[in-house]
């Protein structure tokens, strides 16, 4: 098998894992919620009351739904986009452009780091819970999606920059 296929198949599967988490267990966790966004889908992070709020409106086994099921799957897709967004940079751009390889992966590791204080949110539950650990969560959740629009961006570029000098 060639690395090209390879890759192919990487991103293939990688967007099945994205389609289940979002589909799937995205949604689940919704209902679970009382309709509320999960903490790991607000882009501009969230305080103490939205996470109080959440906790107040979620059925009594969304922290173990969180932990057996999202966690897992929500560990599986981010090493795997990592690794789909890392080989597109890395080998789609080219030169200098490679440099912005450290992206992707810096996405990646705020996005598993993002995912243990969540858990340790839910765990700590309404009466453990601190503003610090809140704050934590929500930080890292701001920087995954930060760096993400920013590998994309590099990806972008490095794909225009490298298709206008060919």
């Amino acid at each position: 098998m060639n690395l090209r296929f390879a890759y192919w198949v990487l991103v293939a599967a990688t967007a099945v894992v994205y389609v289940y988490l979002v589909f799937a267990v995205g949604a689940h966790l919704k209902v679970l919620a009382g309709g509320q966004e999960a903490f790991d889908l607000r882009l501009s992070g969230y305080a103490m009351t939205d996470v109080q709020a959440y906790m107040s409106a979620m059925a009594p086994e969304t922290p173990d739904y969180y932990t057996q099921v999202v966690r897992r799957v929500d560990t599986a897709f981010p090493v795997m986009f990592t690794a789909v967004l890392s080989i597109a940079i890395w080998f789609k751009t080219g030169g200098a452009q490679r440099a912005f390889v450290f992206l992707p992966i810096a996405y990646g590791v705020f996005d598993l780091f993002e995912n243990a204080a969540i858990s340790a949110m839910l765990e700590a539950g309404p009466d453990g819970l601190t503003p610090e650990i809140v704050g934590v969560a929500s930080r890292l959740t701001i920087l995954k999606f930060a760096t993400l629009g920013l590998a994309m961006l590099a990806l972008a570029r490095g794909l225009i920059r490298r298709r206008a000098v060919a």
